[in-house]
């Protein structure tokens, strides 16, 4: 349980989208758009189109996403 909304999934014709809030911008050619909310606070969109995509590095990315904006952890650097 999470104390706010860090996390959605939007069903798609084909596939579906991902939205996943962090403090910080991801650079990474799976990210589909980045929408800044204010400072640190930025929604990251990851297109799903095959079973493939859902790998380590986006569980790594909810998970940091769920810590750092679910439960509100405050961070002293960014998670590797």
């Amino acid at each position: 349980m999470a104390r706010v909304r860090f996390a959605g999934l939007y069903p798609r014709k084909s596939g579906f989208v991902v939205s996943f809030a962090l403090r910080r911008r991801l650079d990474s050619p799976r990210i589909w758009k980045v929408e800044d909310y204010g400072p640190g606070w930025q929604a990251h969109l990851v297109r799903i189109m095959t079973v493939a995509d859902l790998d380590d590095e986006l569980a790594r990315w909810l998970h940091e996403s769920h810590d750092a904006v679910g439960l509100q952890q405050a961070w002293t650097t960014a998670p590797g």
